[in-house]
């Protein structure tokens, strides 16, 4: 249904993923290095149905670390699958360091998005020695 003049339209999460998406990987193939990080961040967290989270700490440790993981595998793009993965896998390491910080006898008083932006998270990068073919 098309909007008239004057009225917003609504966009399904699934229609900004795939747009983000496809914009990422058009910024990364004119090795405009910033955009495409920032489309592929978008294109994951829409298509997680992330977009409109209610916990800003959260939205911060995610997008600062699928920007490391993107920019730590030398190539700014990931298959859908492998975004999401690293969705999951993001969401489970943010989980257990508030879980940490909740069961630790010494209460935590800093500034959380700097704790959070210290932590280093290990990614399943794959690295392939091409002398032992």
């Amino acid at each position: 249904m098309a909007a008239t003049s004057g009225q917003l339209m609504v966009v399904s999460d699934r229609v900004m993923a795939e747009s983000y998406y496809r914009m990422a990987r058009q910024y990364a193939a004119r090795n405009a290095w910033l955009e495409a990080l920032h489309c592929m961040v978008e294109a994951f967290m829409a298509r997680c149905g992330e977009m409109h989270s209610p916990d800003p700490l959260w939205l911060d440790f995610y997008q600062r670390q699928f920007k490391r993981y993107l920019v730590g595998k030398r190539r700014l793009c990931c298959s859908l699958p492998e975004g999401d993965m690293i969705h999951d896998y993001l969401r489970d390491c943010y989980e257990q360091i508030l879980s940490d910080l909740q069961s630790s006898e010494i209460p935590f008083k800093g500034d959380m998005v700097a704790f959070l932006d210290s932590r280093n998270v290990d990614f399943p990068y794959v690295e392939i020695d091409i002398e032992s073919f």
